[in-house]
């Protein structure tokens, strides 16, 4: 114990290192953003002000007394728990209704939830990243001292759990999922939840999750000879090369639309030089020099873009509509009526973005898992699964993951929530609730819960009908089985999937300085890559 306490306190100082003695302007920002916003979110939902009977209302209806939910017979749960989390990302996440059930099923338990920031319109990309930053490094000090007592949500693609993990400051989920007598690996995608063990512990559990995924310009595959139908997994390498061959007859051509980063493809190829059991890295090898130098060579202009709006949203469904537009000068609907709303970011991306061999790499919602099994796009093709060029299979969590910091007093109680949130659900919506913003029990995440991921999956066609008021006709599709698509998913997960965020050096500084500012070779980008990387594996 006195040992773990060392660990702690020795990793608290070093991260202490990054911060001033004296608090500077942005500190104080960043401050007052954080309590502003925890006022604001740490109470949990009530019912929304919506008007049920307006003629153009689209949802659920109206909740009554009647859909609260009952509490268990006889339960004796009780306890405080208070949950952390970032992003609100513009609506209530679903943890929040989580939490609500939970707290009707167990009325002796009182849950909080407390959410970073809230960003405003007004502010920067900039400075929204710097803010971030600031909310993750102080975090990982709070976790570090062993001062968090709050159960995390959300916070694996920036908090470097593998470290923290390492170092004795997370909980292991292990010892809970092994002697818990409800859980049956057998009802859940255990390679996803496999792919974020460190070391053989357990230190995040998520409840969804996405496979990352890209789109492709239909047409210039086809003048490289590569069936665009053919293909099912591909990765940054492959990629590249399909860009090297087309570039020759298409010199202005971008290789991400609308502007997306050279540096999104980093992520996926990080793993494939990366030996976490063996804790060794190879970032200095000619393989990835060659990957640096031909992912910074690749254009990357589109001058006409709102970088703040515009620049980096460049979607598959948007690759899609913008070459439809150049093909039939058709503006596709959905576009029009969210220009007709205030949001004209899609429609002048498709009038002003320049050509692409590829959309942005994205998160893959559920629906367009089903969407790939019935039908093609008419100038795109994928959905493309992403692996690294070692050919393990990219996995991200956008928000939908716990972590518990050892310092979390009541980890019993988080477990059975967490427990709650991973159960099978005869419901898989939120709708007893009436309008919440949110419909799923997942935002867009594909469940890990074999039962609850089927039903999504059904429910997909009847779901997506709703939505063609706001002109996204072109998304519905035919029933779905969801035993079919449970087998695909099976499928797909025997190629070694990986969660990216494990894998998350904090490397920024000589990305920007390379692929933004190119202030440095291929060659001296990856050996300043393979320090950091040997200091990260072996700390």
């Amino acid at each position: 114990m006195k040992m773990q306490k060392a660990l702690a306190l020795c990793l608290a100082l070093c991260l202490l290192i990054s911060f001033p003695a004296c608090q500077t302007e942005k500190d104080k920002k960043y401050d007052a953003l954080v309590s502003a916003n925890q006022a604001e979110a740490s109470a949990l939902p009530s019912e929304l002000e919506v008007d049920y009977d307006a003629p153009n209302y689209i949802g659920p209806p109206k909740p009554d007394e009647d859909d609260l939910t009952t509490p268990v017979p006889g339960d004796n749960l009780s306890g405080t728990l208070a949950i952390r989390s970032y992003n609100m990302y513009g609506y209530t996440p679903a943890v929040t209704w989580l939490a609500k059930e939970f707290m009707e099923l167990h009325p002796n338990v009182a849950i909080s939830c407390e959410f970073g920031d809230r960003f405003g319109q007004e502010e920067t990309k900039q400075e929204r990243q710097d803010t971030r930053q600031d909310y993750y490094t102080r975090l990982r000090v709070e976790i570090a001292a062993g001062e968090a007592d709050c159960l995390l949500y959300g916070v694996t693609q920036d908090l470097d759990y593998t470290s923290l993990s390492k170092n004795g400051a997370l909980a292991d989920f292990q010892e809970f999922w092994q002697n818990d007598p409800d859980i049956r690996e057998e009802d859940y995608f255990m390679p996803v939840l496999d792919a974020f063990l460190v070391e053989g512990r357990r230190p995040v559990m998520p409840y969804s999750f996405n496979l990352t995924g890209v789109y492709c310009n239909r047409a210039l595959l086809g003048e490289i000879n590569v069936d665009p139908d053919s293909v099912t997994l591909t990765n940054a390498v492959q990629i590249l090369d399909w860009y090297g061959q087309l570039r020759p007859q298409h010199p202005d051509l971008n290789l991400l639309f609308a502007c997306s980063p050279k540096a999104s493809l980093f992520p996926l190829e990080r793993p494939a030089y990366i030996d976490l059991e063996n804790r060794r890295a190879a970032f200095d090898s000619p393989e990835f020099v060659s990957f640096l130098a031909q992912s910074r060579d690749a254009a990357h202009e589109d001058p006409d873009l709102d970088p703040e709006k515009e620049i980096n949203y460049g979607f598959g469904s948007t690759l899609e509509a913008a070459l439809s537009y150049r093909a039939t000068g058709e503006i596709s609907p959905h576009a029009e009526v969210m220009a007709q709303a205030g949001y004209p970011a899609d429609k002048n991306i498709l009038l002003k973005a320049r050509p692409a061999l590829c959309g942005r790499i994205e998160p893959l919602a559920p629906y367009e898992l089903a969407e790939s099994r019935q039908r093609s796009f008419q100038y795109v093709a994928g959905p493309y699964f992403l692996t690294s060029s070692d050919g393990r299979l990219g996995i991200t969590c956008v928000d939908e993951t716990f972590v518990m910091p050892q310092s979390l007093k009541n980890k019993e109680l988080a477990w059975e929530f967490i427990k709650y949130c991973l159960s099978r659900r005869e419901d898989i919506t939120f709708d007893h609730f009436g309008y919440t913003g949110q419909h799923y029990y997942t935002h867009s995440g594909i469940p890990v819960t074999r039962s609850n991921y089927r039903k999504i999956m059904e429910d997909a066609p009847e779901d997506l009908s709703r939505l063609g008021a706001a002109g996204l006709e072109h998304l519905h599709f035919d029933p779905v089985d969801g035993a079919d698509m449970e087998a695909y998913m099976d499928e797909l997960l025997t190629n070694d999937p990986v969660d990216l965020g494990k894998y998350n050096i904090d490397l920024q500084d000589y990305l920007d300085e390379f692929y933004i500012n190119e202030l440095t070779t291929p060659e001296q980008a990856a050996e300043k890559i393979q320090g950091r990387a040997y200091i990260w594996l072996n700390e």
